[in-house]
Parts: structure tokens; sequence; C-alpha cells
């Protein structure tokens, strides 16, 4: 950001109003603004900052609120109207009460001049007409529009799973947002459209684009490449339909050549003076907490448009360990690929393209994992998420991947391992998760040692603080999550479910309308909101049966979990409990460094090596399934 620093009075003055304000109720808020004019000037910005927070969650509150909220902007004065930079609209349903007018979008947008974050998630009052609007200015301020459409300062829009809007009315309304940085089309089907698309190329400050779960095919994400090239940094793609050639697109229009050998660009460079997201794992989540927190200038991230993707979520796309090995190539910061195809060839539904063919995108398989993670590869790579199948299978062939290799990812913060069984047959998963864990250990231990012997150092004081920045340089990995799979699945070993090989034939638009529909969580084979919302609805209703009837049969679960107590108790049927395993590991590893710690302070010494002990954090992770979270729920009030 290029703000402007502080004073010297500003960064030394303690206003502590303003740092109870976030706490106060929205009604205790309102009185205490009118108490005094410097209580108005320092709580007047958090009332106003984010004025539908104050509106609640209740569909009559938040419906009246909002009508309410319309008709002040009319009369508010513009000093006032200038404080607001986020509204957070709840996902009211408004048609029980005729829903607000479809200009509300196009005032809201004019009334409120500095307005830099627009969240509409499952709004279902941002339709057709209200996207309409913006086309034409109101009759205030036509005057200043006479000649030149109009445009609007709005710099992040989250309209995911928004079930009304159409794509004529999103490509029409992106049209006039010529300053979006961030745009969120998740789980809205009336995005998955070329006029959509093509609108991409207009948006010239855009950097972070999240098209989730839209049943996006290999000819889209073309489309998508050629409009917006190198400028976006971060690509959220998770849960489509994408396949290897689909990534070789991405590699070819997103991503300069040569980038690894290039200077970093500002947003990941080593300095802190230059870099405000140095030390941040997700740039997305750390570009919406700005922009919706309070007014601020130019991003460091919209001045270099040059520098490509370096942010790629991939997971639950039927890609293969080529496309892995690709992106890994391409020196990301942050790479999602929680489920691959382990198969060395696409689903046998799709036709390899020909290595002349000029056309052919597909990524090269000419070298391994392994290549990509080796120590002479140069990466600044901190997140990774990938299927546990690409480190615990052991194999010969190129996808395997040894757990050595994953340290000499210098800068590598969180690693993430998908869809590890919570039990197993043998020992086999649990003791390379062992073998990861020791790996680590010496590699921390080594960077440590590096660190107290080196002369470039600055002696003194600050020895200490400058040893463990020198350390952390080497080796950065703090936290590893294990995600654990259902414990119904099938052990899939190959990371993509049936329904995702069946998904990537381009041929099968016809014949898998009901398994597109079960991906967007859609029950209906017509794909009608309506329809699905009563389908939902009677799920569960048996009402219809008398008192004494008996039709329904027990639930699936709970018949699954049912075990006999002959083959629960069979040795032939024993298995072996991963989490708890890597649990007694760690906990007998922590006693020995314990026991040896006290042995040092005893002796007055160091501590020395401990084979196995990691300080690092071991989270694990159950009922993610197989789509992941995050699909509704907690982003309005505490964080919906």
């Amino acid at each position: 950001m290029n703000d402007e620093l502080p004073s010297y009075d500003h960064a030394v003055s303690r206003d502590h109003w303003n740092l109870v304000a976030r706490y106060i109720r929205s009604r205790d808020l309102c009185a205490a603004v009118l108490v005094c004019k410097e209580w108005y000037r320092i709580l007047q910005p958090h009332l106003w900052g984010s004025p539908a927070s104050h509106f609640g969650i209740a569909n009559d509150a938040a419906y009246i609120a909002l009508t309410r909220f319309k008709r002040t902007l009319s009369w508010a004065s513009l000093s006032t109207r200038l404080l607001t930079h986020t509204l957070r609209l709840p996902p009211a349903h408004a048609e029980m009460y005729g829903g607000p007018h479809s200009d509300w979008l196009r005032d809201v947008l004019e009334r409120l001049p500095r307005l830099q974050a627009l969240i509409v998630r499952a709004v279902p009052f941002f339709d057709h007409s209200a996207l309409h609007t913006v086309r034409v200015p109101s009759s205030k301020i036509q005057g200043f529009f006479r000649n030149v459409p109009p445009s609007y300062s709005l710099r992040l829009l989250d309209a995911s799973a928004t079930p009304n809007a159409t794509s004529s009315g999103l490509a029409t309304l992106l049209r006039h947002l010529k300053g979006l940085v961030y745009l969120d089309l998740s789980r809205t089907l009336a995005a998955k459209d070329v006029t959509v698309f093509e609108s991409l190329r207009e948006l010239s400050s855009l950097r972070i684009l999240k098209l989730r779960q839209l049943g996006l095919r290999d000819e889209d994400i073309s489309t998508i490449a050629q409009a917006v090239r190198t400028r976006v940094a971060s690509l959220d793609l998770r849960e489509n339909r994408i396949t290897d050639i689909g990534v070789g697109t991405l590699i070819q229009h997103c991503i300069p050549p040569g980038r690894h050998s290039s200077e970093p660009h500002l947003y990941l460079s080593t300095s802190h003076a230059q870099n405000p997201w140095r030390g941040k794992a997700s740039l997305d989540t750390e570009v919406a907490r700005t922009l919706t927190t309070r007014t601020v200038g130019p991003l460091a991230i919209e001045e270099d448009q040059n520098s490509g993707i370096s942010e790629v979520y991939m997971s639950n796309n039927p890609i293969t360990p080529d496309s892995v090995t690709a992106l890994l190539e391409q020196d990301l910061r942050v790479l999602d690929v929680g489920s691959v195809n382990t198969r060395n060839n696409l689903p046998s539904t799709i036709t390899r393209p020909s290595p002349d063919d000029p056309t052919n995108h597909t990524p090269p398989a000419s070298h391994p994992i392994t290549h990509a993670l080796s120590p002479t590869t140069p990466s600044r790579l901190r997140s990774l998420r990938i299927h546990h199948t690409l480190i615990t299978t052991n194999t010969n062939n190129r996808t395997s991947l040894h757990p050595s290799h994953l340290p000499h990812l210098p800068h590598l913060h969180t690693l993430t391992l998908t869809n590890i069984p919570p039990t197993s047959p043998d020992s086999s998963i649990s003791t390379t998760l062992i073998r990861l864990i020791e790996s680590c250990a010496a590699k921390l231990q080594k960077a440590q040692l590096e660190a107290t012997s080196t002369y470039t150092l600055p002696p003194g004081r600050n020895r200490a603080l400058a040893e463990a920045e020198y350390a952390a340089s080497q080796f950065a990995l703090e936290h590893i999550v294990l995600e654990l799979a259902d414990e119904d699945e099938d052990g899939d070993e190959d990371g993509v479910k049936a329904r995702g090989q069946n998904a990537a034939d381009p041929r099968s638009d016809a014949d898998d309308t009901w398994t597109q529909n079960k991906q967007h969580g859609m029950s209906s084979a017509t794909q009608d909101p309506d329809s699905d919302a009563l389908w939902r609805a009677a799920a569960n209703d048996f009402s219809f049966f008398g008192a004494d009837d008996t039709a329904a049969p027990p639930p699936l679960a709970s018949r699954q979990r049912i075990k006999h107590p002959l083959l629960s108790s069979s040795p032939e049927h024993a298995t072996i409990d991963t989490v708890a395993v890597l649990s007694a590991f760690r906990r007998e590893r922590r006693a020995v460094f314990v026991d040896a710690e006290a042995e040092a302070r005893r002796k007055g010494g160091v501590v020395g090596y401990v084979c196995g002990y990691w300080p690092g954090e071991i989270r694990v992770v159950r009922g993610v399934g197989s789509a992941g979270g995050g699909q509704r729920g907690g982003g309005y009030g505490g964080g919906w």
C-alpha cells in the first residue's frame, strides 16, 4: 500500500475509545455518537464503516434495516457517506416482502463514493433487474455521465452462490467496475458464460479471481486464460472439471516464461519494507481482510500487471501428477492440488492430443515430481496441499515422492496432506509420515547449526534473533495438516472419485446432468432452484405415514456402523489407527527431548539433537470430505 506514514503525535497517542468501539453493541453505539463531538468523530467510522453488520441476520430484521438504510442514503451528508467502505448484505429471503426495488444496487454504488467491498453472497435480490440498472445513472447524477458510461469505485465483489443472477447481468456489472481487485463468482451458475469470461478483459486491476464449483471445462479455461493473461495473482478453480489440458493452458497464458529466474515481484520479495504481504500464507485472505477493514489506497499487488499467477487452487479436478509437476516448476507461492489422479494417463473417456498438435497445451511429463522438489530447483512455495498418496505410496515410478524431498522447500510454511485413511491394514502410511517428521527434525537441526556457525550474522544482543531468522530462512516449515478421509469412503487411492472422472468427459453433457447437479449441491435433475428446495425439504419428511407405520428403515449410516462382534475381534480384520501411531511417536520423542533438556540444564550445557523431535505443529482435521469445507455458512455475522 502507498499510505503515508503516521505523524509522531498520531503514533504515540492512545485513543482508548477507538480500541473498544468495535466491541460496543449497535444500539449503544448509536446512542454514544450523540454524546459529544469528540465521541462522534471517534465512533462514527465504526458505525458507518460497515453498516450492514448492524442489520441482524433474521429475514424480517435484515430486510427492514436494508430498506431504512437505502432511504437514509438519500439525505445523509456526503462526509458521512464517505466513511462506508464495506457493505455485507445478509442472505435474507426478501421475496416474502416483495423484495427491494431493482434500483437498490445502483443507488448503493452511486451514493457510497468510497465503497470498496460489496458482499452479496447468496443474496436473492442480487438479480437480473438489479444488475442491469447500473447501465444508466440515476436522474440526480445523469448530467455528469452524459456521454460517458458510469464507473464505480468498487474493488471487491463477492457474488458467490447468487441464485438469481444472470450472465448478461453479471457481464453488464463487470463492465462498470474497472477497478475490481477481488472477484468471487463461485457457485454462481450464471457466471459460466462466455460473455462473463470476456468481460474479464476490461478489469485491468483484477488480481484475485475465484471461480469455484462452476463445472468449468478445458475450453472454458482457455477463454478465461486468454482474458486475464498474467494480471491475476491468485486463481481458485477448485471443484471443477479441468484436466491436464486446462492446466497446460493456464501455464502457457497466465504464467510468464522464465519467471523463476527473474527478480521476484513486489509481494513476493523477501524485503519486509517492500512487501506488506510477507509472512502471509494466503494472499486472497489478506487482500479481503484489508479491503473490508478500512479505506485504503492502492495495494502493492496492483502495481505489477505481468507477474502471473502465484497462487493456484486446483483440488477436486481430474488432473494427474504430470500437472502437479508442471505447477511445482512454476515457482508458485501457494499450490492446492489436494486430489489428483495418480494414474499416468487421463481418464479413458479423454483422448490425449498428439504432441505435434499446435493446440496441445498438456504439461510435459518428462520430469518426475522429485525433480520439481529437488534442492537445485528454486522455489518460493509457502503453502502446499497435496494428496497423501504422492508421499505415502512406496513405488519406484516417477509419481512417488520420498518424504526427504519435502524439506528441500526452504520457504514452505504449511504442508497439507489430504484423504489420509484413519485406519489402514498395515503400517506403511504411518511409517512414511513418521519418516517425514524425522526428516523435518533433521533439516531444522541442520539449519540451526548453520545459523550458529555462520559469520555473516551481527554479534551482540541481536545475535539470537538473527540466528532464529536465518534458520527460518533455511527451513520455514511450521505446520503439517493431516486431513482424514471420511469413514464411509471406499479408500480410492487415485484421489479422484468416479464422479470426477465421468465429469471430465467433454462429450457427456447430455448424460451427466445428474452428476453436475450433485457437484453443485443440487438434487433436482431439472436444475431448478425451486424444485431443488422442495426436494431437500421433503428428503426426511415421512409425515404421510401413520403413527403405527414403520415403513422407514434405519439410516444407512447407522446400519453401516453395526459390526459383527466376531469380525471386529478377528485378527484378520485388525487395523492400525494412523493418528494414534503418530501421537504415540510424538509423545515419546517429546519425552526424550524434555529429559535431554533437563540434563543439559543441570550440566549447564546445550541440549543436543534428539532424533525425530520436531517442535512444529501437526494438526489433524476430520470430516473434510472429498469436496472440502467452506461450502456455506459463517460468512455473515461471525464470518458468514
